[in-house]
């Protein structure tokens, strides 16, 4: 009985915790900060990087992490639009005479397209999700972190397993003509259990991109080159088709002030900042 109430004292002050941090806990993996389900990424290593992947990808190498949290989905336009209303931050827009492909995704008088309310927010510089990352008591994950959430501990090569299947995801294949709901997964579903890591539209990292990261990065919490013109982007999108492009493992890069139809973002909560791990 006296170890009974020693489990349950020490469980009301774990729940404590997390609750002063803005959190309740849903399950053993999935919480809930500030209204957004993010899932725990436990520590430990996990192999990151392809010897068969591009020459960016390589070569395979281990990486360890400390715990973190991570969204369940990418960032929605709702979600986005509290960002707006609390800050004043500008809206997602391109000069539709310049950019005619903007269109369907412009914010008018401060709020999303009807009907997207649940689509990930696009239309968004690596600046934007930075602000809206911190305005949650966030930040952008760095590349070893979304690349750990979207395989998990064993080499996969997509995030449901090795097979490739076009079925399992939101792309250009399905066909999409456009965003679907963030958590529209089909299959897309990491070890984890977050959702749409390899297809409906890409996503920020926090990491500068260099072709020779890898051969030259720390193997533990990595967070990139010191400095660069391009942000790491990771994941496919509802834009993409060649199935090497949905990899776990697959990098591509953008200016910060890149914004388009099929980039978007998702936020990570460190329990200790980066430059204390």
């Amino acid at each position: 009985m006296a170890k009974q109430h020693a489990a349950l004292a020490l469980l009301g002050l774990l729940l404590l915790g997390l609750l002063a941090n803005g959190c309740t806990k849903t399950d053993a993996e999935i919480a809930v900060f500030n209204g957004v389900e993010m899932v725990r990424i436990p520590a430990g290593e996990f192999t990151m990087g392809s010897n068969d992947g591009p020459p960016d990808a390589r070569p395979a190498h281990t990486v360890y992490l400390e715990t973190y949290y991570i969204d369940r989905h990418e960032v929605t336009n709702a979600e986005y639009k509290r960002f707006l209303d609390a800050t004043g931050h500008p809206a997602p827009f391109l000069d539709p005479e310049k950019y005619p492909w903007a269109k369907p995704f412009n914010w008018e008088n401060g709020t999303y397209p009807p009907g997207t309310a649940n689509w990930p927010v696009v239309l968004v510089s690596w600046d934007d999700a930075q602000a809206y990352a911190k305005w949650r008591g966030c930040r952008l994950p760095t590349e070893a972190e979304w690349e750990k959430a979207a395989r998990g501990t064993k080499r996969t090569t997509y995030p449901w397993g090795e097979t490739w299947d076009p079925h399992n995801l939101v792309s250009r294949l399905l066909p999409a003509t456009h965003p679907l709901p963030a958590d529209s997964s089909f299959k897309d579903i990491s070890p984890y259990g977050v959702v749409g890591m390899a297809g409906n539209v890409r996503e920020w990292c926090a990491d500068w991109y260099d072709l020779q990261a890898y051969t030259q990065s720390s193997r533990h919490n990595p967070t990139g080159p010191d400095r660069g013109s391009r942000k790491v982007v990771r994941g496919g999108s509802w834009l993409t088709v060649e199935a090497e492009k949905f990899t776990v493992y697959y990098r591509s890069a953008e200016f910060p002030s890149s914004q388009s139809p099929d980039l978007g973002f998702r936020c990570v909560r460190a329990l200790v900042s980066p430059a204390e791990q």
